[in-house]
């Protein structure tokens, strides 16, 4: 007999911070599968809370699935998590929200999110699919990077500039997809200023957010 979880409906029927939150983070790091009418999400091991974040967001008692996974050609084992989510209702909100199937190479950022909700949605795709990283290992120097679709990639853009109040950033070629990317400590911490500011901690992958915390205090150096 097919066990049938419980989950609010609620968490995807309009607009708020927390729903501009985890669609941006679906949007990124997500899967929706057409046959199933399912979502499903899977993280590395280390990242499991941000899936317990998301149940509890969800309100949900699906069970979170831990795993192994062995790369023959890396000689190494891989550790995650994962929890899906099936049901026609939220597979349909989710629609209403722009995120859809098979959407690598061909997601649009969603036209119907209200202004003020963009940052929440800008944090989910950063949590997702975009990096804080030194420019070289033995650097101090901090760059800022999201990876998406050409569309994606400009209203990442967009929404970074309306923060920093400047144009700033280069987008190129990453693969299949586009990366964009400042090289920048002073424009880094900026950027997690506003990404950050007000939140809580159901709302921001901690590792990230850890991150962003041990660079506020570093002054910007020379441009390598």
């Amino acid at each position: 007999m097919k066990i049938k979880y419980k989950y609010s409906k609620r968490a995807f029927s309009r607009w708020t911070k927390s729903s501009a939150y985890w669609a941006g983070f679906i949007m990124a790091d997500g899967c929706l599968n057409l046959k199933k009418h399912s979502v499903a999400i899977g993280l590395k091991s280390s990242d499991r809370a941000h899936i317990e974040k998301f149940a509890n967001f969800m309100q949900c008692e699906h069970p979170i699935y831990d795993y192994s996974s062995y790369c023959k050609s890396r000689n190494k084992t891989y550790y995650g998590s994962s929890i899906n989510i099936s049901s026609i209702a939220l597979y349909q909100q989710l629609q209403s929200f722009e995120i859809e199937p098979c959407k690598s190479l061909t997601a649009l950022c969603p036209k119907s999110i209200p202004c003020k909700y963009e940052i929440a949605y800008l944090r989910g795709l950063f949590d997702g699919d975009g990096t804080i990283c030194r420019y070289r290992r033995d650097s101090d120097y901090y760059k800022f990077s999201v990876i998406g679709t050409w569309d994606i990639i400009n209203n990442v853009r967009r929404i970074v500039e309306n923060i920093l109040g400047e144009s700033f950033g280069t987008i190129y070629p990453a693969g299949k997809v586009w990366r964009y990317q400042i090289n920048s400590t002073k424009q880094v911490v900026r950027i997690g200023n506003a990404l950050y500011k007000g939140t809580s901690s159901v709302v921001r992958l901690d590792r990230k957010y850890n991150l962003y915390r041990e660079i506020q205090s570093l002054k910007e150096p020379r441009r390598p």
